[in-house]
């Protein structure tokens, strides 16, 4: 497999990561706001923030290693790959859990 795939593939496994873990913590946090309508425990994944962001900042550095191998080779696929690593590890910087909860208790609040 070319390196240049092989990144686009990693961040897209990464961009994925991004998206069950804000749906985990979305899901968590309205249970911590209803708490009459679920009563079940907190999963606790809001425990591993630090420990996840490390984790997609390393599959966005090693998205970028291959995609800058790739560009190097003369290959242009490794620049869409470059542009996905740093996308990615841009995305794991910034909550976007804070948004959602936002926007629902926005919504809560006009209904």
């Amino acid at each position: 497999m070319k390196k240049g795939v092989l990144s686009i593939l990693i961040a897209i496994i990464g961009f994925y990561c991004i998206y069950r873990f804000n749906v985990q913590l979305y899901n968590e946090n309205l249970a911590m706001l209803h708490p009459e309508t679920n009563s079940d425990v907190a999963s606790g994944i809001s425990v591993f923030k630090k420990t996840f962001k490390i984790i997609v900042a390393s599959i966005g550095l090693l998205s970028l290693y291959f995609g800058i191998i790739s560009f190097l080779k003369k290959n242009k696929i490794g620049m869409i790959g470059i542009i996905l690593a740093i996308l990615l590890i841009l995305s794991c910087l910034f909550p976007f859990l804070e948004y959602l909860i936002e926007a629902y208790l926005h919504d809560i609040n006009f209904q």
